[in-house]
């Protein structure tokens, strides 16, 4: 669990607003140990709620409910949004994404260098320390989606699927059942690299296991 990086819901509801708040530490950080101040990223789980209305449409279709008009209305659902679990959560959130951007400015060509480093030595931690489950290795994969541009995704990617199927204790190829890797590639056909995620899983031994 990072103490820093956090995990952020998008959700879009079915009054139409697209509602970001913040929901936990990340699980998994690829920058880690860090601090605030130093490069670091915030995570997007992203939700459709076609059911829903935000907490502050709800509130107003209470008001509206219960008769309230004019002043007395909107004094209600100011009142009751700030008292709501809502507007702590996106303002959490708030802080959060603006302080994950402002540790992303003015990264140089050196440090882009590092931070690649960085992410491929956490990557490979990981897999053979925590990351054994399906739902484990997608959390992985969707995490290392979500690197910030400056970052080589493509990269970080293949070297993902080349652990994935490799045993760094057994120091052997060992593939992986055809549903986790069916669901692997179905993240990574989203977000534009099964076809290089695929191509990954067929390495024997990556380039630098030991």
């Amino acid at each position: 669990m990072c103490p820093v990086c956090s995990v952020i819901t998008q959700t879009n509801h079915s009054c139409g607003h697209q509602v970001r708040r913040y929901l936990c530490k990340a699980k998994i950080c690829l920058f880690f140990k860090h601090r605030v101040e130093d490069f670091h990223m915030a995570t997007f789980v992203y939700r459709t709620d076609s059911r829903e209305r935000c907490e502050y449409c709800e509130i107003k279709h209470d008001a509206s409910e219960m008769g309230l008009r004019g002043a007395e209305k909107w004094d209600f659902i100011k009142s009751e949004y700030e008292r709501g679990s809502e507007v702590w959560a996106v303002e959490k959130a708030k802080i959060a994404i603006a302080a994950a951007e402002e540790s992303q400015k003015d990264v140089d060509s050196t440090k882009i260098e590092e931070l690649n480093n960085k992410a491929r030595r956490e990557i490979k931690w990981y897999l053979r320390n925590r990351c054994f489950s399906k739902n484990d290795k997608a959390l992985l994969l969707k995490t290392i989606l979500q690197v910030p541009e400056c970052l080589d995704r493509k990269a970080l990617v293949e070297y993902f699927g080349s652990y994935a199927v490799y045993d760094q204790r057994e120091k052997v190829w060992k593939g992986m059942p055809l549903n986790e890797r069916n669901t692997l590639l179905n993240i990574a056909r989203r977000a534009g690299f099964m076809n290089a995620l695929e191509t990954a899983f067929k390495i024997q031994k990556p380039d630098d296991a030991e």
